[in-house]
């Protein structure tokens, strides 16, 4: 059986804390794409992976980024930024996949809230960027 990427592992593992976080605290949906325009606010949608490999002759070393967007409409600024830091607290707990250890740098994981124009409606999105060590 062949294994996942470092990568696609790590994006499994964030997928699984999220749905539980949402779960915990009901209030948001989570998608990997573009919901329909009819999806309610607030959601969370999981965005780009980066992996920038570190050569080495034995092993597989290697830092990872993963995007994840919060979405709000105007009156859910509060909700967006409450989602936002409870998933990074949330996935600064993940220190292994099923095929690697990593942890999350926490100091250089970090969420950015701001007014959203790019639809009719104003809305509230917040960044979150989150940097991984595989070791």
């Amino acid at each position: 059986m062949q294994s996942n990427s470092p990568e696609q592992e790590l994006y499994d593992a964030i997928y699984a804390e999220i749905e539980s976080l949402a779960l915990q605290e009901p209030g948001f949906a989570i998608y990997t794409h573009s919901p329909s325009s009819q999806a309610p606010y607030p959601f969370v949608r999981l965005g780009m992976t980066q992996l920038f490999p570190i050569a080495t002759k034995t092993a597989l070393l290697a830092d990872m980024y993963q995007n994840i967007s919060v979405w709000g409409s105007k009156w859910d600024r509060g909700k967006v930024s409450a989602i936002a830091a409870s998933i990074l607290e949330k996935l600064s707990r993940i220190k292994r996949t099923e095929s690697f250890a990593i942890e999350m740098n926490v100091a250089r994981s970090t969420y950015l809230v701001r007014p959203d124009q790019s639809t009719q409606d104003d809305l509230w999105v917040a960044e979150v960027s989150t940097e991984w060590v595989l070791r």
